[in-house]
Protein backbone atom coordinates (compact mmCIF):
# COMPACT_ATOMS: atom_id res chain seq x y z
CA UNK A 1 0.00 0.00 0.00
CA UNK A 2 1.47 3.49 -0.77
CA UNK A 3 2.83 4.74 2.62
CA UNK A 4 0.59 7.97 2.65
CA UNK A 5 -3.53 8.45 2.69
CA UNK A 6 -4.04 10.90 0.20
CA UNK A 7 -6.84 13.53 0.47
CA UNK A 8 -8.33 12.83 -2.79
CA UNK A 9 -8.33 10.16 -5.63
CA UNK A 10 -10.42 10.92 -8.54
CA UNK A 11 -11.73 7.83 -10.78
CA UNK A 12 -11.82 8.74 -14.22
CA UNK A 13 -9.64 12.07 -16.77
CA UNK A 14 -12.66 13.21 -18.59
CA UNK A 15 -14.03 16.64 -18.92
CA UNK A 16 -15.49 16.09 -15.10
CA UNK A 17 -12.37 14.39 -13.51
CA UNK A 18 -9.67 16.99 -15.16
CA UNK A 19 -12.06 19.87 -14.42
CA UNK A 20 -12.14 18.80 -10.89
CA UNK A 21 -8.41 17.93 -10.49
CA UNK A 22 -7.84 21.41 -11.70
CA UNK A 23 -10.11 23.08 -9.09
CA UNK A 24 -8.43 20.79 -6.11
CA UNK A 25 -5.01 22.60 -7.33
CA UNK A 26 -6.42 25.85 -7.09
CA UNK A 27 -7.37 25.13 -2.98
CA UNK A 28 -4.10 23.20 -2.84
CA UNK A 29 -5.65 19.96 -1.62
CA UNK A 30 -3.39 17.16 -2.61
CA UNK A 31 -5.04 14.28 -5.29
CA UNK A 32 -4.46 11.51 -7.65
CA UNK A 33 -6.15 11.04 -10.79
CA UNK A 34 -6.67 7.92 -12.84
CA UNK A 35 -7.74 6.89 -16.28
CA UNK A 36 -8.09 3.69 -17.59
CA UNK A 37 -7.54 4.80 -21.19
CA UNK A 38 -4.08 4.54 -22.10
CA UNK A 39 -4.19 8.35 -24.45
CA UNK A 40 -6.65 11.12 -24.40
CA UNK A 41 -9.47 11.27 -26.75
CA UNK A 42 -9.25 12.49 -30.53
CA UNK A 43 -12.83 12.68 -31.28
CA UNK A 44 -15.10 15.68 -30.96
CA UNK A 45 -17.67 14.14 -28.78
CA UNK A 46 -19.41 16.76 -26.43
CA UNK A 47 -18.88 20.27 -27.93
CA UNK A 48 -21.00 22.90 -26.71
CA UNK A 49 -19.43 24.83 -23.69
CA UNK A 50 -22.11 27.10 -22.09
CA UNK A 51 -21.93 30.49 -20.64
CA UNK A 52 -21.95 29.74 -17.19
CA UNK A 53 -19.07 26.79 -17.76
CA UNK A 54 -16.56 29.61 -19.33
CA UNK A 55 -17.36 31.92 -16.66
CA UNK A 56 -15.92 28.50 -14.21
CA UNK A 57 -13.51 28.50 -16.42
CA UNK A 58 -12.85 32.35 -16.20
CA UNK A 59 -11.95 31.63 -12.36
CA UNK A 60 -9.66 28.53 -13.48
CA UNK A 61 -7.81 30.51 -15.74
CA UNK A 62 -7.94 28.35 -18.60
CA UNK A 63 -11.20 30.50 -20.48
CA UNK A 64 -8.59 32.76 -22.59
CA UNK A 65 -6.90 29.84 -24.42
CA UNK A 66 -10.50 28.10 -24.66
CA UNK A 67 -12.18 31.17 -26.43
CA UNK A 68 -9.00 31.05 -29.07
CA UNK A 69 -9.46 27.82 -29.51
CA UNK A 70 -13.16 27.49 -30.20
CA UNK A 71 -16.04 29.15 -31.93
CA UNK A 72 -18.77 31.11 -30.83
CA UNK A 73 -21.92 30.35 -31.66
CA UNK A 74 -24.49 33.34 -31.68
CA UNK A 75 -27.55 32.34 -31.88
CA UNK A 76 -30.14 29.57 -33.06
CA UNK A 77 -32.25 29.10 -36.40
CA UNK A 78 -35.16 26.55 -36.70
CA UNK A 79 -36.35 25.34 -40.25
CA UNK A 80 -39.16 24.12 -42.06
CA UNK A 81 -37.91 23.23 -45.19
CA UNK A 82 -36.48 26.74 -47.13
CA UNK A 83 -38.84 28.66 -44.60
CA UNK A 84 -37.28 29.59 -41.64
CA UNK A 85 -39.78 29.37 -38.79
CA UNK A 86 -37.84 31.30 -36.13
CA UNK A 87 -34.66 32.35 -34.64
CA UNK A 88 -32.85 33.67 -31.52
CA UNK A 89 -30.00 36.18 -31.37
CA UNK A 90 -28.11 35.48 -28.28
CA UNK A 91 -26.87 39.32 -28.28
CA UNK A 92 -30.18 40.33 -28.68
CA UNK A 93 -31.19 38.51 -25.69
CA UNK A 94 -28.78 40.58 -23.81
CA UNK A 95 -27.72 37.55 -21.61
CA UNK A 96 -26.27 38.77 -18.01
CA UNK A 97 -22.99 37.52 -18.78
CA UNK A 98 -19.39 37.93 -20.63
CA UNK A 99 -19.97 34.92 -22.47
CA UNK A 100 -23.10 35.87 -24.14
CA UNK A 101 -22.64 32.70 -26.44
CA UNK A 102 -21.93 28.83 -27.11
CA UNK A 103 -18.63 28.38 -27.62
CA UNK A 104 -18.02 25.46 -30.14
CA UNK A 105 -15.50 23.34 -28.95
CA UNK A 106 -14.67 19.65 -29.57
CA UNK A 107 -14.81 17.72 -26.41
CA UNK A 108 -11.11 16.27 -27.46
CA UNK A 109 -9.94 20.16 -27.20
CA UNK A 110 -11.28 20.73 -23.76
CA UNK A 111 -9.59 17.89 -22.14
CA UNK A 112 -6.50 18.91 -24.28
CA UNK A 113 -7.04 21.79 -22.80
CA UNK A 114 -7.98 20.90 -18.99
CA UNK A 115 -5.24 18.31 -19.13
CA UNK A 116 -2.30 20.90 -20.08
CA UNK A 117 -3.83 23.45 -17.34
CA UNK A 118 -3.38 20.44 -15.07
CA UNK A 119 0.29 19.38 -15.84
CA UNK A 120 1.49 23.51 -15.97
CA UNK A 121 0.19 23.68 -12.30
CA UNK A 122 2.15 20.80 -11.38
CA UNK A 123 -0.79 17.88 -11.43
CA UNK A 124 -0.50 14.60 -13.06
CA UNK A 125 -2.58 12.33 -14.97
CA UNK A 126 -1.89 8.61 -14.47
CA UNK A 127 -2.68 7.25 -17.80
CA UNK A 128 -3.95 3.21 -18.43
CA UNK A 129 -4.23 2.73 -14.45
CA UNK A 130 -7.87 1.23 -13.99
CA UNK A 131 -9.38 0.79 -10.37
CA UNK A 132 -10.59 -2.94 -8.95
CA UNK A 133 -12.09 -2.43 -6.13
CA UNK A 134 -12.31 -0.77 -3.25
CA UNK A 135 -13.62 -0.68 0.43
CA UNK A 136 -14.21 1.42 2.52
CA UNK A 137 -14.62 2.62 6.40
CA UNK A 138 -15.79 5.71 8.28
CA UNK A 139 -12.60 6.85 7.77
CA UNK A 140 -11.20 6.09 4.73
CA UNK A 141 -11.17 4.57 1.55
CA UNK A 142 -8.77 2.02 0.24
CA UNK A 143 -8.80 1.64 -3.69
CA UNK A 144 -7.09 -0.94 -5.58
CA UNK A 145 -5.90 -0.26 -8.96
CA UNK A 146 -3.82 -1.62 -11.73
CA UNK A 147 -1.33 0.86 -13.20
CA UNK A 148 0.09 1.34 -16.55
CA UNK A 149 2.82 -1.18 -16.29
CA UNK A 150 0.66 -4.16 -14.72
CA UNK A 151 1.51 -3.94 -11.27
CA UNK A 152 -1.19 -3.70 -8.64
CA UNK A 153 -0.99 -1.03 -5.74
CA UNK A 154 -3.16 0.08 -3.26
CA UNK A 155 -4.49 3.24 -2.19
CA UNK A 156 -5.81 5.33 0.83
CA UNK A 157 -7.40 7.85 0.77
CA UNK A 158 -10.12 10.20 2.49
CA UNK A 159 -12.46 10.64 -0.69
CA UNK A 160 -12.90 8.75 -3.50
CA UNK A 161 -14.50 10.49 -6.13
CA UNK A 162 -16.28 8.58 -8.79
CA UNK A 163 -16.01 10.42 -12.32
CA UNK A 164 -15.87 7.61 -14.62
CA UNK A 165 -18.91 8.37 -16.73
CA UNK A 166 -21.80 6.24 -17.60
CA UNK A 167 -19.92 2.99 -17.19
CA UNK A 168 -18.83 3.86 -13.80
CA UNK A 169 -16.86 0.63 -12.12
CA UNK A 170 -17.40 2.43 -8.96
CA UNK A 171 -21.33 2.58 -9.23
CA UNK A 172 -21.44 -0.84 -10.31
CA UNK A 173 -19.13 -1.85 -7.67
CA UNK A 174 -21.62 -0.07 -5.02
CA UNK A 175 -23.94 -1.66 -6.55
CA UNK A 176 -26.35 1.61 -7.02
CA UNK A 177 -29.05 1.43 -9.66
CA UNK A 178 -29.09 3.66 -12.57
CA UNK A 179 -32.47 4.65 -12.67
CA UNK A 180 -34.22 5.87 -15.83
CA UNK A 181 -34.44 4.42 -19.59
CA UNK A 182 -33.34 4.40 -23.17
CA UNK A 183 -35.21 6.97 -25.18
CA UNK A 184 -36.44 4.38 -28.39
CA UNK A 185 -34.53 6.57 -31.09
CA UNK A 186 -31.53 5.93 -33.05
CA UNK A 187 -29.04 8.98 -34.36
CA UNK A 188 -26.19 9.00 -36.72
CA UNK A 189 -23.55 12.11 -36.51
CA UNK A 190 -21.07 13.48 -38.40
CA UNK A 191 -17.83 15.69 -37.95
CA UNK A 192 -18.00 17.10 -41.65
CA UNK A 193 -16.63 20.25 -43.76
CA UNK A 194 -19.49 21.53 -45.45
CA UNK A 195 -20.55 24.02 -47.82
CA UNK A 196 -23.89 26.26 -47.42
CA UNK A 197 -26.29 29.12 -47.81
CA UNK A 198 -27.18 29.39 -43.95
CA UNK A 199 -25.08 31.72 -41.17
CA UNK A 200 -21.98 30.12 -40.16
CA UNK A 201 -22.06 31.09 -36.81
CA UNK A 202 -25.42 29.53 -35.44
CA UNK A 203 -26.81 26.21 -34.85
CA UNK A 204 -29.56 25.42 -37.24
CA UNK A 205 -32.38 22.43 -37.57
CA UNK A 206 -34.29 21.40 -39.88
CA UNK A 207 -37.30 20.21 -39.50
CA UNK A 208 -38.76 17.49 -42.52
CA UNK A 209 -41.37 15.04 -42.78
CA UNK A 210 -38.25 12.35 -42.42
CA UNK A 211 -37.33 13.81 -39.19
CA UNK A 212 -34.64 16.76 -38.30
CA UNK A 213 -31.64 17.33 -39.46
CA UNK A 214 -28.88 19.84 -37.32
CA UNK A 215 -25.86 21.53 -37.76
CA UNK A 216 -24.23 22.71 -35.28
CA UNK A 217 -20.58 24.88 -36.52
CA UNK A 218 -17.07 23.63 -34.44
CA UNK A 219 -13.73 25.72 -35.51
CA UNK A 220 -12.67 23.23 -38.43
CA UNK A 221 -16.03 21.43 -39.42
CA UNK A 222 -19.96 21.13 -38.77
CA UNK A 223 -21.37 18.47 -36.38
CA UNK A 224 -24.09 17.18 -38.01
CA UNK A 225 -26.86 15.37 -36.06
CA UNK A 226 -30.08 13.42 -37.62
CA UNK A 227 -32.41 10.83 -35.76
CA UNK A 228 -32.93 8.24 -38.30
CA UNK A 229 -35.22 5.78 -36.70
CA UNK A 230 -38.06 5.59 -38.95
CA UNK A 231 -36.03 6.82 -42.10
CA UNK A 232 -36.35 3.84 -44.45
CA UNK A 233 -33.49 6.00 -45.84
CA UNK A 234 -30.88 4.06 -43.69
CA UNK A 235 -29.81 0.75 -43.71
CA UNK A 236 -27.50 0.20 -40.89
CA UNK A 237 -27.61 3.27 -38.16
CA UNK A 238 -24.97 1.48 -36.22
CA UNK A 239 -22.33 2.05 -39.49
CA UNK A 240 -23.24 5.43 -41.23
CA UNK A 241 -21.87 6.27 -44.68
CA UNK A 242 -20.56 9.40 -46.61
CA UNK A 243 -23.95 8.20 -48.65
CA UNK A 244 -26.05 8.34 -45.70
CA UNK A 245 -25.41 11.68 -45.03
CA UNK A 246 -25.85 13.33 -48.57
CA UNK A 247 -29.03 10.88 -48.87
CA UNK A 248 -30.16 13.07 -45.47
CA UNK A 249 -28.81 16.68 -46.75
CA UNK A 250 -30.59 16.00 -49.85
CA UNK A 251 -33.95 14.96 -48.57
CA UNK A 252 -33.98 16.75 -44.98
CA UNK A 253 -32.18 20.47 -45.54
CA UNK A 254 -32.03 23.11 -48.64
CA UNK A 255 -30.62 22.75 -51.73
CA UNK A 256 -27.41 24.11 -51.95
CA UNK A 257 -25.91 22.36 -48.49
CA UNK A 258 -22.29 20.25 -50.07
CA UNK A 259 -19.95 17.85 -48.06
CA UNK A 260 -16.78 18.90 -48.71
CA UNK A 261 -14.87 16.79 -46.53
CA UNK A 262 -15.19 13.84 -43.45
CA UNK A 263 -13.61 14.11 -40.48
CA UNK A 264 -15.27 11.22 -38.04
CA UNK A 265 -18.64 9.53 -38.44
CA UNK A 266 -20.65 7.79 -35.72
CA UNK A 267 -23.59 6.76 -34.00
CA UNK A 268 -25.56 6.79 -31.02
CA UNK A 269 -28.65 6.12 -29.28
CA UNK A 270 -29.89 8.20 -26.01
CA UNK A 271 -30.60 7.25 -22.35
CA UNK A 272 -32.09 9.21 -19.43
CA UNK A 273 -30.71 7.61 -15.93
CA UNK A 274 -29.49 8.94 -12.87
CA UNK A 275 -28.44 7.74 -9.15
CA UNK A 276 -30.42 8.87 -6.14
CA UNK A 277 -28.04 9.62 -4.42
CA UNK A 278 -24.26 11.42 -4.95
CA UNK A 279 -22.91 10.61 -1.78
CA UNK A 280 -22.36 7.19 -0.44
CA UNK A 281 -19.73 7.51 2.97
CA UNK A 282 -16.93 8.59 0.92
CA UNK A 283 -17.27 7.78 -2.28
CA UNK A 284 -18.94 10.74 -4.01
CA UNK A 285 -20.23 10.94 -8.12
CA UNK A 286 -20.02 13.68 -10.76
CA UNK A 287 -20.67 13.90 -14.10
CA UNK A 288 -21.97 10.83 -16.49
CA UNK A 289 -21.22 8.51 -13.66
CA UNK A 290 -24.37 9.83 -11.50
CA UNK A 291 -26.45 11.20 -14.74
CA UNK A 292 -26.82 10.82 -18.34
CA UNK A 293 -29.60 12.05 -21.06
CA UNK A 294 -29.74 12.99 -24.10
CA UNK A 295 -27.40 15.77 -25.79
CA UNK A 296 -30.04 18.17 -26.96
CA UNK A 297 -29.24 21.44 -25.94
CA UNK A 298 -25.92 20.40 -25.14
CA UNK A 299 -26.05 20.38 -21.31
CA UNK A 300 -24.11 16.89 -20.58
CA UNK A 301 -20.04 17.88 -20.50
CA UNK A 302 -21.26 20.93 -18.82
CA UNK A 303 -23.50 19.43 -15.88
CA UNK A 304 -20.79 17.50 -15.44
CA UNK A 305 -17.93 20.35 -14.92
CA UNK A 306 -20.71 22.36 -12.92
CA UNK A 307 -20.82 19.45 -10.42
CA UNK A 308 -17.40 19.89 -9.53
CA UNK A 309 -17.39 23.27 -9.05
CA UNK A 310 -20.17 22.93 -6.39
CA UNK A 311 -18.18 19.62 -5.12
CA UNK A 312 -14.63 21.48 -5.19
CA UNK A 313 -14.88 23.69 -2.53
CA UNK A 314 -16.70 22.23 -0.02
CA UNK A 315 -14.35 18.95 -0.45
CA UNK A 316 -11.81 21.52 0.28
CA UNK A 317 -13.42 23.04 2.99
CA UNK A 318 -13.82 19.58 4.96
CA UNK A 319 -10.26 18.44 4.21
CA UNK A 320 -8.77 21.86 5.61
CA UNK A 321 -11.19 21.29 8.41
CA UNK A 322 -12.94 24.15 8.27
CA UNK A 323 -16.21 22.35 8.05
CA UNK A 324 -17.46 18.60 9.08
CA UNK A 325 -18.39 16.24 6.43
CA UNK A 326 -21.67 16.64 6.78
CA UNK A 327 -21.11 20.01 4.58
CA UNK A 328 -21.31 17.28 1.57
CA UNK A 329 -24.63 16.58 2.13
CA UNK A 330 -25.63 20.35 0.28
CA UNK A 331 -23.45 18.95 -2.84
CA UNK A 332 -26.10 15.85 -3.63
CA UNK A 333 -28.93 18.24 -2.21
CA UNK A 334 -28.27 21.06 -4.80
CA UNK A 335 -26.64 19.26 -7.66
CA UNK A 336 -29.11 16.32 -7.66
CA UNK A 337 -31.81 18.65 -8.03
CA UNK A 338 -30.39 20.31 -10.78
CA UNK A 339 -29.77 17.01 -13.01
CA UNK A 340 -33.54 15.83 -11.94
CA UNK A 341 -34.62 19.14 -13.59
CA UNK A 342 -31.91 18.85 -16.50
CA UNK A 343 -32.52 15.30 -17.06
CA UNK A 344 -36.08 15.79 -17.68
CA UNK A 345 -35.89 19.08 -19.80
CA UNK A 346 -33.88 17.11 -22.01
CA UNK A 347 -35.73 14.41 -22.25
CA UNK A 348 -39.25 16.31 -23.18
CA UNK A 349 -37.00 18.34 -26.22
CA UNK A 350 -35.97 15.60 -27.60
CA UNK A 351 -38.79 13.94 -27.83
CA UNK A 352 -40.66 17.59 -28.93
CA UNK A 353 -37.77 17.37 -31.69
CA UNK A 354 -38.65 13.79 -32.76
CA UNK A 355 -42.07 14.05 -33.29
CA UNK A 356 -43.29 11.74 -35.82
CA UNK A 357 -46.65 12.99 -36.59
CA UNK A 358 -47.11 15.36 -39.52
CA UNK A 359 -50.19 17.06 -37.59
CA UNK A 360 -48.56 17.52 -34.39
CA UNK A 361 -45.05 18.14 -36.64
CA UNK A 362 -46.82 21.09 -38.18
CA UNK A 363 -48.68 22.19 -34.88
CA UNK A 364 -45.00 22.40 -32.87
CA UNK A 365 -43.48 24.15 -35.66
CA UNK A 366 -46.15 26.99 -35.44
CA UNK A 367 -45.93 27.49 -31.77
CA UNK A 368 -42.33 27.22 -31.77
CA UNK A 369 -42.57 30.74 -34.17
CA UNK A 370 -44.77 31.69 -32.43
CA UNK A 371 -43.13 31.36 -29.20
CA UNK A 372 -39.56 32.51 -30.90
CA UNK A 373 -40.94 35.93 -30.98
CA UNK A 374 -41.40 36.83 -27.52
CA UNK A 375 -38.34 38.36 -25.78
CA UNK A 376 -39.34 36.97 -22.55
CA UNK A 377 -39.45 33.68 -23.73
CA UNK A 378 -36.06 33.70 -25.75
CA UNK A 379 -34.45 34.81 -22.98
CA UNK A 380 -35.79 32.06 -20.59
CA UNK A 381 -34.78 29.56 -23.11
CA UNK A 382 -31.52 30.83 -23.60
CA UNK A 383 -31.08 31.27 -19.82
CA UNK A 384 -31.74 27.64 -19.55
CA UNK A 385 -29.19 26.33 -22.92
CA UNK A 386 -26.46 28.36 -20.68
CA UNK A 387 -26.92 27.23 -17.69
CA UNK A 388 -27.28 31.13 -16.29
CA UNK A 389 -30.56 30.11 -14.82
CA UNK A 390 -29.72 27.43 -13.14
CA UNK A 391 -30.77 28.55 -8.55
CA UNK A 392 -30.43 26.07 -5.60
CA UNK A 393 -33.29 26.12 -3.01
CA UNK A 394 -33.02 27.00 0.36
CA UNK A 395 -31.19 24.39 2.25
CA UNK A 396 -28.81 24.26 5.17
CA UNK A 397 -25.90 26.63 4.00
CA UNK A 398 -28.36 28.62 1.47
CA UNK A 399 -30.49 31.41 3.31
CA UNK A 400 -34.42 32.05 2.32
CA UNK A 401 -33.59 34.66 -1.09
CA UNK A 402 -30.22 33.59 -2.03
CA UNK A 403 -29.11 30.36 -4.25
CA UNK A 404 -29.21 31.86 -7.30
CA UNK A 405 -25.89 32.44 -9.68
CA UNK A 406 -23.98 36.08 -8.48
CA UNK A 407 -24.10 38.50 -10.97
CA UNK A 408 -21.16 40.22 -12.31
CA UNK A 409 -19.34 37.00 -11.17
CA UNK A 410 -15.97 38.28 -12.82
CA UNK A 411 -16.04 39.85 -8.92
CA UNK A 412 -15.60 36.81 -7.59
CA UNK A 413 -12.39 34.91 -8.58
CA UNK A 414 -11.23 33.98 -4.91
CA UNK A 415 -11.62 30.45 -3.61
CA UNK A 416 -12.89 32.04 -0.17
CA UNK A 417 -16.19 32.90 -0.18
CA UNK A 418 -16.74 36.71 -0.84
CA UNK A 419 -18.62 39.25 1.85
CA UNK A 420 -20.10 41.82 -0.03
CA UNK A 421 -21.02 45.17 1.24
CA UNK A 422 -22.94 47.54 -0.46
CA UNK A 423 -23.00 50.85 1.19
CA UNK A 424 -26.33 52.35 -0.88
CA UNK A 425 -27.16 55.58 -1.85
CA UNK A 426 -29.24 57.97 0.77
CA UNK A 427 -28.63 55.89 3.81
CA UNK A 428 -24.49 55.76 2.62
CA UNK A 429 -23.28 57.90 5.75
CA UNK A 430 -25.04 55.70 8.15
CA UNK A 431 -24.31 52.61 5.96
CA UNK A 432 -20.40 52.96 5.48
CA UNK A 433 -19.61 53.16 9.18
CA UNK A 434 -21.06 50.00 9.81
CA UNK A 435 -19.12 48.41 6.89
CA UNK A 436 -15.81 49.82 7.46
CA UNK A 437 -16.79 48.34 11.23
CA UNK A 438 -18.10 45.05 9.63
CA UNK A 439 -15.44 44.61 6.88
CA UNK A 440 -12.15 45.37 9.43
CA UNK A 441 -13.87 42.58 11.90
CA UNK A 442 -14.56 40.03 9.50
CA UNK A 443 -10.75 40.70 7.78
CA UNK A 444 -9.19 40.39 11.52
CA UNK A 445 -11.41 37.50 12.66
CA UNK A 446 -12.53 35.05 9.62
CA UNK A 447 -9.88 35.68 7.09
CA UNK A 448 -9.62 32.04 6.46
CA UNK A 449 -12.71 31.51 5.44
CA UNK A 450 -13.41 35.50 3.75
CA UNK A 451 -12.65 38.11 1.81
CA UNK A 452 -14.66 41.59 1.82
CA UNK A 453 -15.72 43.50 -1.40
CA UNK A 454 -17.49 46.84 -0.88
CA UNK A 455 -19.63 48.18 -3.46
CA UNK A 456 -19.47 52.15 -3.22
CA UNK A 457 -19.72 55.40 -5.34
CA UNK A 458 -16.31 55.81 -4.45
CA UNK A 459 -13.13 54.55 -2.54
CA UNK A 460 -12.56 57.33 -1.01
CA UNK A 461 -14.52 56.63 2.16
CA UNK A 462 -13.00 53.34 2.68
CA UNK A 463 -8.72 53.34 2.81
CA UNK A 464 -7.24 50.28 2.88
CA UNK A 465 -10.00 47.77 1.94
CA UNK A 466 -11.09 46.49 -1.28
CA UNK A 467 -13.68 48.54 -2.99
CA UNK A 468 -15.76 48.00 -6.52
CA UNK A 469 -16.18 51.92 -7.26
CA UNK A 470 -20.46 51.86 -9.11
CA UNK A 471 -20.64 55.45 -9.74
CA UNK A 472 -24.02 54.85 -11.54
CA UNK A 473 -25.41 52.21 -8.77
CA UNK A 474 -25.77 49.87 -11.55
CA UNK A 475 -24.52 46.80 -9.10
CA UNK A 476 -26.47 48.11 -6.81
CA UNK A 477 -29.72 47.62 -9.30
CA UNK A 478 -29.12 44.67 -10.21
CA UNK A 479 -28.70 43.13 -6.68
CA UNK A 480 -31.34 45.68 -5.09
CA UNK A 481 -29.58 46.79 -2.82
CA UNK A 482 -30.44 50.73 -3.54
CA UNK A 483 -30.47 51.43 0.20
CA UNK A 484 -27.34 49.39 0.99
CA UNK A 485 -27.32 45.90 2.54
CA UNK A 486 -25.01 42.48 2.20
CA UNK A 487 -24.92 39.35 0.36
CA UNK A 488 -22.17 36.38 0.71
CA UNK A 489 -21.13 34.70 -2.26
CA UNK A 490 -19.64 31.47 -2.35
CA UNK A 491 -16.61 29.80 -4.17
CA UNK A 492 -18.66 28.26 -6.86
CA UNK A 493 -20.48 31.65 -7.50
CA UNK A 494 -23.62 31.08 -5.87
CA UNK A 495 -25.46 33.40 -3.00
CA UNK A 496 -25.34 32.32 0.55
CA UNK A 497 -26.76 34.82 1.69
CA UNK A 498 -28.76 38.01 0.75
CA UNK A 499 -29.83 40.32 3.26
CA UNK A 500 -30.24 44.27 3.97
CA UNK A 501 -29.47 44.49 7.42
CA UNK A 502 -25.24 45.17 7.66
CA UNK A 503 -24.65 43.33 10.96
CA UNK A 504 -21.45 41.12 11.96
CA UNK A 505 -24.89 38.74 13.82
CA UNK A 506 -25.28 37.70 9.77
CA UNK A 507 -22.16 36.61 9.47
CA UNK A 508 -21.80 34.50 12.21
CA UNK A 509 -24.87 32.98 11.62
CA UNK A 510 -23.78 32.18 7.99
CA UNK A 511 -20.52 31.19 9.25
CA UNK A 512 -21.95 28.62 11.95
CA UNK A 513 -24.04 26.67 9.42
CA UNK A 514 -20.94 26.52 7.43
CA UNK A 515 -18.95 25.03 9.53
CA UNK A 516 -21.85 22.38 10.50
Amino acid sequence: MSSETIPVLIIGAGPTGLNLANLLLQYKIPFRLIEQKDAAITTSNALAVQSRSLEMWQQMGVVEKALAAGKKILGLALHSGTKKIGEISFKQVNLPTQFPFILGLPQADSEHLLSEHLLSQGGKIERGSTLIDFTQTDQTVIAEIQTATGQKEKIACDWLIAADGSHSVVRKKLNLAFEGDTIPEKFIMADMAINANFNPEYFHAFSSPLGPLVFAPMPKFTRIIAPVTHDQGIKDFTQPTLADFEYIIANRSPAGVKIDSVVWMSHFVTHHRMINNYCHGRVIFAGDSAHIHSPVGGQGMNTGMQDTFNLAWKLAAVIQKKSTPRLLASYNTERHAVAKKVLAGTTKMTEIVTLKNAFLIALRNTVMSLLFKISLVQKKIIMNISELGISYDPNEIIFPSAGQRALHPELFQDTKHTLVLFTGGSAFEKNAKDIIRLAQSVMHQYADYFTVLIISESDKHFPNLNVQVDPDYQLHDSYNMQNGGMCIVRPDQYIGMLQAAITQANVVEYLQRLKC
